[in-house]
């Protein structure tokens, strides 16, 4: 038979083995455990930093300064309800860390100029509510193109509102957890001078 080969006998018993199941299976759980590791994996803060310091010595990093014409983005920031969240901050960020950023109105929607034509994950954050970029399927960020001497529009960003993390069991109730954003914090402290 085709595919099929018939290795040494071991003990008497003669045994059959597939070399092209072999092949699919590794190519099917290799496909997975890359899928999983797009769905499932977020990049920490310092993975991004080491990828950017890694992209800048390789030399792949985008020119800081474009020669084209801005764009600009426009869109609405809401919470889960769809209510209009006033006030919220939204931001992108260019390649080289360069900030552009709008401030929502009393309808939720916002208007960022000046940005460089490129590919950009928009990312808002308001008072009580937690950050949130801008995601599509599988809660993978959503990349936004802006073209030069346009405005484009992004999807609704929706926001959560933001849970305080619970105490640590063994922490006294009246904790650092506990205390609200308003309370003062406690000073700094300064060692006494000697007197000598």
């Amino acid at each position: 038979m085709a595919g099929m080969r018939c290795s040494k006998q071991t003990r008497g018993v003669a045994t059959i083995e597939f070399p092209w199941l072999w092949g699919r299976f590794c190519s099917v759980l290799a496909w997975l455990a890359s899928a999983l590791l797009l769905i499932g994996c977020r990049p920490a803060p310092e993975a991004n930093v080491a990828g950017y310091l890694l992209s800048t010595w390789l030399g792949t990093q985008p020119p800081a300064v474009s020669t084209a014409s801005p764009g600009a983005l426009a869109g609405r920031v809401v919470d889960a309800q769809g209510e209009p969240i006033a006030g919220a901050t939204v931001l992108v960020a260019q390649a080289d860390g360069a900030p552009h950023q709008a401030i929502t109105d009393a309808d939720g929607r916002y208007r960022i100029v000046g940005i460089p034509p490129g590919q950009y994950v928009p990312a808002a954050v308001a008072p009580g509510y937690a950050e949130r970029a801008l995601a599509g399927l599988l809660d993978i960020p959503k990349l936004i193109t802006i073209v030069a001497d346009e405005t484009t529009t992004a999807p609704p960003s929706t926001l959560a509102p933001y849970l305080r993390r619970p105490c640590p069991d063994g922490w006294p109730p009246p904790s650092i957890c506990d205390r609200p954003a308003s309370t003062p914090q406690p000073r700094a402290f300064r060692p006494k001078r000697s007197r000598t």
